[in-house]
C-alpha cells in the first residue's frame, strides 16, 4: 500500500491519474477498492476537486497494479488507452487546501484556502441531496401536500 499524488483532468477519455515514479499514470478504480472512500472521493465538487487535484493537495492511498490494461476499442469508441488498475484503500487531502468561489460573470472564480472539508464540499451537498429527493417525489406523486409530509 502506498500514497499517491491524485490528478484530475477533465476530458473525454481517461479522467484519473496518479503520480508514480515522478510520470503521470492514468488509472481506473478497481471493483475491490473500499466502497466509502471511493463514493467520498468521486463526489468531491469541483470547488474542491479542480484546484487540489493537480497540485499534489490530494492523495489516493492503495495498490498500483502493475499490468497495464487497455480501454475497448472499435468502431463505437474512441482511440483505446492504456491504464493501470489502482485499488483505493483510502484517501486524504493535505492542509491547507483550496477551494474555488465562483464570482459573477464575467470574473474568473477566487480561491479561498481552508482547512476543513463540510458536507457543501461533495456533490450533491446535503441541503440539495434533499431537495432532489423531494423533486423526485414531486415528479412521482404531484401533490405538494404529500410531498411537503416528506412522501409518507
Amino acid at each position: 500500500m502506498h500514497a499517491y499524488p491524485y490528478q484530475y483532468i477533465e476530458t473525454t477519455g481517461i479522467t484519473t491519474f496518479v503520480i508514480s515514479d515522478g510520470k503521470s499514470t492514468p488509472i481506473h478504480f478497481t471493483e475491490n477498492s473500499c466502497e466509502k472512500a471511493l463514493h467520498s472521493l468521486t463526489s468531491l465538487n469541483w470547488q474542491v476537486l479542480y484546484p487540489n487535484a493537480n497540485n499534489n493537495k490530494i492523495f489516493v492511498v492503495g495498490r498500483l497494479h502493475s499490468n497495464p490494461q487497455h480501454t475497448p476499442s472499435g468502431i463505437a469508441f474512441s482511440k483505446s488507452e492504456e491504464y493501470f488498475d489502482f485499488t483505493l484503500i483510502n484517501w486524504y487531502i493535505t492542509l491547507p487546501f483550496d477551494r474555488a468561489i465562483e464570482m459573477p460573470f464575467p470574473e474568473p472564480y477566487k480561491l479561498e484556502k481552508r482547512i476543513t472539508l463540510t458536507p457543501t464540499d461533495f456533490k450533491p451537498p446535503l441541503d440539495e441531496a434533499i431537495q432532489f429527493q423531494y423533486s423526485t417525489q414531486q415528479v412521482a406523486e404531484p401533490d405538494r401536500k404529500h410531498v411537503a409530509q416528506g412522501g409518507e
